[in-house]
């Protein structure tokens, strides 16, 4: 289980938050990391109010935790 950092605000609209918005997570190279990071990226946008990107995000994070898990060759 990747270890998960999380920063950012109280769950308010994205105009109210000081921008640019920010999570930070920390995964390891195992099998689940990319839903792991998929995970988080829509729980984020939802508590941003910004749900309407939760489906292109998604997508856009787990290619890139896949391919960086290829990349690691672990």
């Amino acid at each position: 289980m990747p270890a998960l950092t999380r920063t950012h605000q109280s769950k308010a609209s994205a105009r109210e938050m000081t921008w640019p918005l920010r999570t930070y997570i920390t995964l390891v190279a195992v099998p689940t990391a990319a839903a792991w990071a998929r995970r988080l990226v829509v729980e984020e946008l939802d508590t941003w109010g910004l749900t309407a990107l939760a489906e292109r995000a998604e997508l856009l994070v787990s290619e890139l935790v896949t391919n960086a898990l290829r990349a690691s060759g672990d």
